[in-house]
């Protein structure tokens, strides 16, 4: 009885509908409104510079304005030769009694274009930086695979979005270092030795 009970409590959170709703009216409860990309006549990938970051990346210059007590607290253990373990475990035991918001199931906004569409790729990162901006966050981080990491990568430097961080998937960032190895080992018998254990057409 107290599951029926429970069941009907629920049922009568939700309001009656008297008709059924179309498909488009459905459709624009979660759907994103397009923003149309407009390149620019002399931006993209020829904008694109390669920087020598080893001077840039100091310890220093990037970390130490941003300190924070956990930061401190690690790093003082560390330097007392105490048993911190990594990073991430130190922050497990640090956040352990932190309560957080129980989670809930709802479907996610779409935008009705196909993935490898500009509009689409520049109103997915319009979207992001819109909701970064909304819990105060500077910067931006999107990830994609190779093809549309390529694609957002152009919008990006075409668009001058400098707060947007376009990072590689790590399948591909993955594969992109055996490509090297291969590229640079071809004609050496590598390829060979390894399709004595692996599918010839995957080695490619």
């Amino acid at each position: 009885m107290a599951h029926f009970d429970a069941i009907g409590t629920l049922w009568g959170a939700f309001s009656k509908l008297n008709y059924v709703p179309r498909q488009d009216e459905i459709a624009q409860l979660g759907e994103i409104p397009v923003h149309t990309f407009e390149r620019m006549p002399s931006s993209g990938f020829g904008q694109i510079v390669l920087k020598n970051l080893f001077d840039e990346l100091h310890y220093s210059y990037r970390e130490g304005e941003w300190l924070t007590l956990s930061d401190l607290l690690w790093m003082c253990a560390t330097v007392k030769n105490k048993t911190t373990g990594g990073w991430n475990g130190f922050m497990q035991k640090v956040t352990e009694k932190i309560h957080h918001e129980k989670s809930f199931i709802s479907f996610l906004p779409f935008v009705d274009l196909p993935a490898h569409d500009y509009n689409c790729i520049n109103t997915v990162l319009q979207y992001a930086r819109e909701k970064c901006q909304e819990n105060s966050q500077n910067v931006t981080i999107v990830t994609f695979d190779l093809p549309l990491y390529m694609i957002a990568e152009d919008i990006v430097t075409n668009r001058s979005m400098e707060d947007v961080l376009v990072r590689l998937g790590g399948f591909h960032l993955l594969m992109s270092f055996p490509g090297c190895i291969g590229y640079i080992m071809a004609g050496s018998g590598l390829k060979e030795s390894l399709a004595l254990f692996y599918a010839p057409n995957s080695l490619k």
